[in-house]
């Protein structure tokens, strides 16, 4: 198989690497395509050497913008890069503006679409990651679906596509990272004496004073919180005039390597985040999260009793950090893939290109 490969975002190379790899251990061909969605050198290095994903053959440099014209720019550069490259198949994961570019482009080039991650649904049109997904999924030609909920949700829409329960790769990469070691950063309270948070969602972000509010509860909380900080959040911070006091619980720190971030995750009373890929890295970690959002798609995660959502911040993340949310049961892995994705989401393609 001769794979085009569409990455754009820090989440989009992690869960990359080992499909990446994957791609070239079975004899194929794999071709890396970066749209430039994030371009910050602090988000986009933070893969190790050895960690599997190569250069990229082809970066469009999309840079920052709307909605319309990241998604436009790099549609426009992915169908013609596809129309002339001819690919077998154009591959893309997630809910990222590049995810509907491909999505996009692959149509418009006449070439088949793989889309990984798909059938996550939180229910809301709202949430533009929400139409992304679900434009990528009704434009695939093959869905991969991270566990059997989504693969059910995905197949309850009647997508034109075939679709697969085919695991997780963003568990795979977590082996990837223990098998490596995970790395130290300058500054870290005693294990279990401090928390990590990550605030980058527009829901949180793009609304100042939502922004200010959750800052000021992450620095009023009796415990250290490690607060990585996103470009997007801090550009956020500059424009809206929000920025945590002086003298309180939280310390501001530079974006940071996967591994670095999953060792504190690891070593943190609980993981305060609005991501989910955090939030599926805490569980599988066996590590409390408190989702800053009033709802979440990985309802695994809470369902098992390893996830709290505190949208509203304040006394409902006060309470959720004193008594961490911990499931009466070691979480089920084998749900999201086993650690075995990548391999999977090969012979899922593999038998779909025949």
């Amino acid at each position: 198989m001769r794979i085009l490969t569409a990455v754009g975002t820090r989440p989009q190379l992690v869960r990359g690497a080992p499909v990446s790899r994957a791609l070239r251990e079975a004899g194929h061909e794999e071709i890396l395509l970066h749209t430039g969605q994030h371009y910050d050198g602090a988000l986009t290095a933070i893969l190790p050497e050895g960690a599997g994903l190569p250069a990229p053959a082809v970066s469009l440099g999309v840079g920052s913008g709307s909605h319309g014209a990241q998604v436009a720019a790099a549609a426009r550069g992915i169908a013609e890069h596809a129309a002339r490259l001819l690919p077998d198949a154009v591959l893309v994961a997630g809910d990222t503006n590049s995810a509907l570019a491909a999505a996009l482009g692959a149509r418009a080039a006449g070439i088949p679409l793989v889309h990984g991650e798909a059938g996550v649904r939180l229910g809301s049109l709202e949430l533009p990651e929400e139409v992304n997904r679900i434009a990528a999924d009704h434009l695939a030609d093959l869905l991969l679906a991270p566990t059997a909920r989504a693969a059910a949700a995905a197949r309850a829409e009647k997508p034109r596509g075939r679709t697969v329960d085919a695991g997780d790769p963003l568990l795979d990469a977590l082996g990837d990272v223990a098998s490596r070691g995970e790395g130290t950063v300058a500054f870290e309270p005693p294990p279990g004496e401090f928390l990590l948070a990550t605030v980058h969602r527009a829901e949180n972000t793009d609304r100042p004073g939502r922004l200010a509010a959750l800052l000021r509860d992450l620095d009023a909380l009796r415990f250290p919180v490690l607060l990585p900080l996103h470009p997007r959040t801090r550009e956020a911070m500059r424009a809206g005039g929000a920025a945590p006091a002086e003298g309180g619980s939280l310390r501001l720190l530079e974006p940071m390597p996967h591994g670095a971030l999953l060792g504190l995750a690891r070593r943190a009373r609980a993981v305060v985040t609005d991501s989910g890929g955090l939030q599926r890295e805490a569980f599988w970690l066996g590590v409390p999260c408190v989702v800053l959002r009033y709802r979440c798609e990985w309802t695994e995660t809470v369902e098992a009793g390893w996830a709290v959502l505190a949208g509203g911040g304040g006394a409902d993340l006060r309470a959720a950090v004193e008594a961490p949310p911990r499931g009466e049961s070691a979480p089920d892995l084998g749900a999201f893939g086993g650690g075995t994705a990548a391999s999977r989401w090969v012979r899922a393609m593999e038998e779909f290109l025949g």
